[in-house]
């Protein structure tokens, strides 16, 4: 059961739980690709550098523990960010050992916009934003389908 879920107060009901599109994982897969294969390039035929045959293997595998890292980094933030639009409130948490929670009161927000690149326009995810009064923000990435998250917010 999720944090979300856990502390919904009385009456309170998830609209729509939202998790991170797949795109935000391309990244991250991508540096893996290309990180594997200079590292298999530097295995293979290993390029002389003027006396310095190692630099490429060295910075291969320098590459290639990066793009591990930051694919575990995406991975791990995919997996435990919960973002949810309940009947009374918008709320976001993000963290696997520390949490780190924000949410807003239906009351309270004024404004909600929308942002898509034109990927974003294509495999149809975007970035959701809530505006409230005292100019606090909670700002929803890499959603799936954002205009539907845009028209189940109730005001």
């Amino acid at each position: 059961m999720g944090y979300i879920y856990k502390t919904l107060s009385e009456g309170e009901e998830v609209e729509l739980f939202l998790k991170y599109h797949w795109f935000i994982m391309v990244y991250p897969i991508f540096l893996l690709l290309i990180g594997f294969f200079c590292l298999l390039i530097s295995f293979l035929n290993p390029f002389q550098l003027e006396g310095h045959p190692l630099v490429f293997f060295v910075f291969s595998i320098g590459f290639f523990m990066f793009s591990i890292y930051k694919f575990l980094v995406r991975f791990i933030d995919r997996w435990t960010t919960e973002q949810a639009l309940t009947n009374k409130r918008v709320f976001r948490k993000v963290g696997l050992f520390r949490r780190d929670t924000d949410e807003l009161v239906y009351s309270k927000i004024e404004t909600v916009s929308v942002k898509q690149s034109i990927l974003g326009r294509i495999f149809n995810f975007g970035d959701v934003e809530f505006t409230g009064t005292g100019g606090i923000n909670i700002k929803f990435i890499f959603v799936k389908d954002p205009t539907k998250v845009k028209r189940t917010f109730k005001h």
